[in-house]
């Protein structure tokens, strides 16, 4: 299936291409992920629309799903030989990081957000102020 990549065009196609743009998946047939496919416009639409129609924070939500699938695939040594596919999750994850800043924040979808307890044992552990 061929991809969406036209940066001069308009509506969803320059939506989707802004997104290939940011991530660096504009060949087809040489994709980001790790089997080396590309992701369909249908997923990428997915992304943008999850984020709330944000072109940099759906491109986080893709370097933030990336770095999930980079982070499967196990490093390989043979002889002199070194793969390091954790080095490539880690690159994605700085990244998604990165384009998350620049859309003005939002909460990462890598499970980076802290979340804090709001019952009773936050309450007796001194984690959560009450208000009488």
């Amino acid at each position: 299936m061929a991809i969406t990549y036209d940066l001069n065009g308009s509506g969803t196609v320059a939506t989707i291409s802004a997104i290939r743009f940011e991530i660096g998946d504009t060949s087809d047939g040489d994709g980001v992920k790790p089997n080396g496919a590309n992701f369909t416009d249908v997923e990428i639409s997915y992304m943008y629309g999850t984020e709330g129609n944000s072109t940099l924070a759906g491109a986080a939500h893709a370097c933030e799903t990336l770095a999930r699938a980079w982070a499967r695939a196990s490093d390989e040594q043979a002889g002199p030989l070194q793969r390091s596919y954790s080095q490539i999750s880690k690159a994605w994850d700085k990244q998604g990081i990165a384009l998350r800043q620049q859309s003005g924040g939002g909460v990462p979808l890598s499970g980076r957000a802290l979340s804090s307890r709001q019952d009773g044992y936050a309450y007796r552990a001194g984690s959560v102020e009450v208000n009488p």
